[in-house]
Order: C-alpha cells, then structure tokens, then sequence
C-alpha cells in the first residue's frame, strides 16, 4: 500500500494520488484532496457546491446539454455566462468551446444554423 495523507478540508485519509501536486508543500502534496478542491473552486467561482454540481448532472442524465454526448466518454464543463457567472448547466468540452468561440451571441448561432442550411449546394464548385 503507498502513502496516505489526511486531507485538511473533509479529514478524509486518502492516497497521495488523490491530492494535485505541490512542489512548495513538505510532501509536495496540497494539503486539501482533489475532490475538496474542486469544490472550494465551485464555490468560489461559482457559488455551487460539488453537491449541487454532481445534481446537475443528474439532472442531465449525465450527458452534455447541447450533444448528448455521456460525461462517461469526455470531461464534464460547467458552464455559465461571462457576464452574470450564473450556472446553465455542464456541456462536453466541445460545445462549451462552441458557444465560447461565438461568444455565447444567439444572433451569431443562429447565423451559423442558418449558414449550415443553406449552403449545402449553394454553390456548383467541384474541388
């Protein structure tokens, strides 16, 4: 059995694996475990807890909101607005990148939908 460590924030003993790497600690370990991070990151950012995300993606079947793609298969992104940092739920990292690159603008969406169904054989180019 390897090494254990006592997380300092849930008093949880867990094998060093489980806390991220830091090369400033005694042991090189963070003191709080991964999981005790991601929620202290939650909150801080988002004001939710790792409760209330995990019932996100229950809520969500635990699949991406916009492409259904299960979070078993790809990692899990909260997303949010940039504007309010109010939560709208957790998408693949694909469509969070997606809305990001068109600025989470509906009018620039639904100019790309639109782009996409019309230029099918808009053109007679053969390449």
């Amino acid at each position: 059995m390897g090494e254990t460590k006592v997380c300092t924030q849930c008093n949880e003993e867990n094998m060093l694996s489980e806390f991220y790497i830091d090369k400033r600690a005694l042991d090189e370990h963070r003191s709080e475990c991964k999981v005790c991070t991601r929620g202290s990151r939650l909150k801080y950012h988002f004001g939710i807890t790792l409760n209330d995300y995990n019932k996100i993606k229950k809520q969500q079947d635990n699949k991406c909101c916009i492409c259904k793609l299960s979070f078993d298969d790809v990692i899990a992104h909260l997303d949010h607005c940039h504007t309010t940092k109010q939560v709208r739920g957790i998408l693949c990292s694909n469509c969070n990148q997606g809305l990001g690159q068109f600025k989470d603008n509906v009018d620039n969406l639904s100019g790309a939908i639109n782009y996409l169904l019309t230029s099918k054989k808009k053109y007679d180019i053969s390449i």
